[in-house]
């Protein structure tokens, strides 16, 4: 019974047993990770197509100029090797309208080979008729330069009445430039005018041209009026005082279409009986556009800027089109730096304060111990009429009853005391703050609203409403838009 109880254990073995571990599989990865292509002064030259592991066939052609390159690959599997071993091929003393083959060889772990080849051909003569670069003395230069791109516009500040567009060079030293010195000169254009020249490159092929187009625009002068500082009473309880500690400047009139499309490119503003007078009030623009033109007008005038929203980097180059038309949470929480000497919306209260005619207030009983107490009750800006009384709003403002179902070029109707011109009616105008929380009791100093809310505040009234007092406030998403909305710009004073 013994020896057959061992012949079993013999014949099938222990279940025991530690069985033997089969190998790891060798990898197949013959592909390469990178190839890359450059002259002997290190500039990495294109290959066509562009690099893709699968592809092993590429062609590059090179200027004239270039005799010798260096092909590099990396390969994508660490256990693979390469032929050259050092991973280069150098190729020297290129022929002019000869092809050169180089090859890179691939050996995979496991044996298995893939052949990358580069044909290259070195031009006869170069053909490239592109600029190195456009750079103005002022302004702004839009689009940004592309030597591809062939039509630019610079944008200048009013102050500027002379510019200089500067190139460094054409993309190839051998082509030329008409004129030969590379620049550009504009002078003693006019405010609003704009200017067009013409530089013109001819590749060393004597045949092949580019006409790059530049023109430059003055943009129109933001006329501002001083704001002082003072104390106002902003609603029936007296105890809710409003202080503003610093001057500032705001806009005389609602910013234009002829200035916003200057400062941004574009006019979104709906067309009423085919108008399209520049000196209307710029309007279908949310509040996300009203602080893009603050931070690009700073800019190009040499001012810091105000705002930073998330993810905009370079505002002197911002599209206009990218800009946000719905919901966006960056642009919701934009940033204001109070100290920044750039343009910016007005807060409610300074907008309040300069829309009631600050401490110029022409009513015998609006100040009182230094604090204006009944510009809140203005029906209208400028009014000296007797609390809701509408008798002369007609001389003041663009509402419901007068406008004939449109805007109208900005500064028709008289001014404020301040000389702020459509402070009530034309468009309503956008401010800083949020919605909520105005009515905050006690005295508020310097007063930027609450922290977030749905809604932004625009203020004064439009030529579709009935009402256009002073303390008329209204809320809008920062991303709608509508015919009836606008803005005007404050800047510090310093």
């Amino acid at each position: 019974m013994l020896t057959g109880v061992l012949f079993v254990l013999l014949f099938l073995g222990c279940p025991n047993a530690t069985e033997p571990l089969s190998e790891t599989p060798k990898s197949n990865n013959a592909d390469l990770q990178s190839l890359e292509v450059k002259d002997a002064e290190g500039t990495v030259i294109p290959l066509s197509p562009a690099f893709s592991a699968e592809k092993t066939s590429y062609t590059v052609t090179v200027p004239y100029a270039t005799k010798n390159l260096t092909i590099t690959g990396k390969t994508a599997d660490s256990k693979a090797t390469m032929e050259p071993e050092n991973s280069e091929v150098t190729v020297n003393n290129l022929e002019v309208g000869v092809e050169q083959t180089a090859i890179i060889k691939v050996r995979a772990e496991d044996g298995t080979e893939k052949i990358y080849t580069v044909t290259v051909t070195r031009e006869a003569v170069s053909s490239n008729a592109y600029l190195q670069s456009l750079k103005p003395s002022e302004g702004s230069l839009s689009p940004t330069f592309n030597a591809a791109t062939l039509e630019y516009t610079v944008i200048v500040p009013y102050s500027v009445e002379n510019q200089t567009v500067t190139v460094t060079g054409t993309a190839n030293a051998n082509a030329t430039m008409t004129p030969s010195g590379g620049k550009l000169s504009f002078a003693d254009f006019s405010e609003g005018t704009s200017d067009k020249q013409t530089i013109k490159v001819t590749a060393e092929d004597g045949t092949t041209t580019q006409e790059y187009k530049v023109k430059v625009t003055r943009c129109e002068e933001i006329k501002m009026v001083r704001v002082p500082a003072g104390s106002f009473q902003r609603d029936f309880n007296q105890d809710n005082i409003s202080e503003i500690t610093k001057p500032y400047s705001l806009s005389k009139y609602q910013i234009t279409r002829k200035q916003f499309l200057d400062i941004m490119g574009e006019d979104p503003s709906e067309e009423f009986d085919e108008e399209t007078d520049g000196n209307l009030p710029v309007q279908n623009v949310n509040w996300y556009h009203a602080i893009a033109f603050c931070n690009k007008l700073s800019l190009l005038e040499g001012l810091s800027p105000a705002y930073k929203v998330s993810g905009v980097s370079n505002w002197a180059d911002l599209d206009y089109s990218s800009i946000p038309t719905s919901s966006n949470e960056a642009w919701d929480f934009a940033e204001c730096n109070w100290e920044a000497n750039g343009y910016r919306l007005p807060t409610e209260m300074e907008w309040m304060w300069a829309a009631m005619g600050a401490d110029k207030d022409y009513r015998p009983e609006a100040m009182q111990d230094g604090i204006n107490r009944t510009g809140y009750t203005k029906s209208y800006a400028g009014s000296i009429e007797e609390k809701e009384n509408l008798e002369n709003i007609d001389k003041y403002a663009w509402d419901k009853h007068n406008s004939d179902g449109k805007t109208h070029p900005v500064g028709q109707k008289l001014p404020n005391e301040l000389g702020l011109y459509d402070m009530s009616g034309n468009v309503s105008e956008w401010c800083w703050d949020w919605h909520d929380r105005y009515s905050l009791l006690g005295k508020q100093t310097d007063y930027k609203g609450a922290d977030f809310d749905s809604s932004r505040v625009h203020r004064g009234g439009s030529w579709i409403d009935e009402f256009c007092a002073v303390a008329f406030r209204m809320p809008d998403a920062p991303w709608e838009r509508y015919r009836s909305l606008g803005f005007r710009i404050l800047r510090p004073v310093q």
